[in-house]
Formats: structure tokens, C-alpha cells, sequence
């Protein structure tokens, strides 16, 4: 079978014209990325989004990396994942800011809804029936539009990542507040029930937001 590598040309097209589907003149955008977990070309894909953003107006940009409750990377590991330099990029582009998504810290989220009781009852076989607040980043909040830039890989877990999953630290901080014997039960039902289950969590999930 023959593959097609995209040229930077390609690409660059490519973005662009997704990015004319939104309205992002004078907008803030936030643009979540995996950890170094995960494997793609970031180091390309940074400075073609990052460029196609500002030409498409946008006022901010945020790059978060999703962690899930994964360690927060330091300067160097940024540095690597994105292949700059990340003092000298905040002193030549004022309007890149490039941040881990601090889960841990209950300052940095926002309760945007609850998993109500039934829900829980039905997506865990009856395990628990708890309610379960769904807290996000707040930088979900302050900004106008929220852009994915990451791998699409089969997953153990949610049958493929990217998609909802990367966008639910949301889902990792849901797991964290529900009551620790629950979830440790929940978890391995819902696991041993397969993708269909989580995925079905994480629309939940997403619908408050």
C-alpha cells in the first residue's frame, strides 16, 4: 500500500481552510495538545497552527497540554515537545502562551455540571449511583474556541484517542472526585465492559460544556 506523506504546502492548506469554517478574528483560542506520551510531529504541527492561527486573526492563543493526571512537564520537556525555544517565543510572540493543565490544583477548575445519579447507576451496571460533579480547566471558559491538535491511535481505554478524549481533563478530574472505593469498582466494570461504556461517560461529559 502507498502513503501519501503531506508536504508543509499541503498542510498549511489544509489547516487554513478549516480554520475559515470559524470567525477567529480578534478571538482567543485554545489549542490542546498531548504529553510526550503520545507520538505525532508536534514540533511541525506548533509552528504551522500556531502561524495559520494568527493569520486567521486570532487575538490569544493558549496551548494547554492535556495531561489527564499525568506529571506536569517542565521548560525542557516543552521545549522538546514542541522543538522551540519557549522563553525566546514568549519574548518574539506575545500572543503564544504554552501551559500544562494543572488538574491537581482545585483553583484552576470550574464546576460546569453534575453526572446525575441515574446516569451514574446506568454507565457503571449499578456499581454506584453517586453523583459526580464535572469540573474543567477554566481556560474552557475564557476562551472563545477550544481547537484539538493531536494523534488518532486505537486505545485500550475509549477504543481511539483524540476527540472528546483529548478534551476531558474534565473526565480525568471527574474520575479524582467521585468517592475512591466507588471509582476503584466503577473503573474496573466499566473497563471490563469495553470503549462503548467510557465513550458513553465522555459524552456525558462533554454535553455540559
Amino acid at each position: 500500500m502507498t502513503q501519501t506523506i503531506l508536504d508543509d504546502g499541503a498542510l498549511v492548506a489544509i489547516i487554513a481552510q478549516g480554520l475559515t469554517a470559524r470567525n477567529l478574528r480578534g478571538q482567543r483560542v485554545l489549542v490542546l495538545i498531548p504529553d510526550a506520551t503520545r507520538t505525532m510531529p508536534m514540533p511541525r504541527y506548533f509552528a504551522i497552527v500556531r502561524h495559520a492561527l494568527r493569520e486567521a486573526g486570532a487575538m490569544q492563543q493558549t496551548w494547554m497540554v492535556a495531561l489527564g493526571t499525568h506529571p506536569a512537564m517542565d521548560t525542557d520537556a516543552l521545549n522538546r515537545l514542541l522543538g522551540c525555544d519557549l522563553t525566546q517565543l514568549a519574548h518574539d510572540e506575545s500572543d503564544v502562551e504554552v501551559v500544562n493543565h494543572a488538574w491537581q490544583d482545585p483553583a484552576t477548575l470550574v464546576q460546569v455540571g453534575m453526572i446525575d445519579s441515574d446516569t451514574m447507576s446506568r454507565l457503571s451496571g449499578g456499581l454506584s449511583s453517586d453523583a459526580v460533579p464535572v469540573r474543567v480547566n477554566r481556560a474552557v471558559l475564557t476562551h472563545d474556541h477550544i481547537l484539538i491538535c493531536g494523534p488518532v491511535f486505537p486505545h485500550e481505554v475509549v477504543g481511539f484517542s483524540g476527540g472528546t478524549n483529548t478534551s476531558s481533563p474534565a473526565f480525568r478530574v471527574l474520575m479524582s472526585s467521585m468517592p475512591p472505593i466507588g471509582w476503584e469498582r466503577c473503573s474496573r466494570h466499566m473497563l471490563s465492559l469495553g470503549p462503548p461504556i467510557l465513550r458513553s461517560a465522555l459524552s456525558s461529559i462533554m454535553q455540559l460544556l
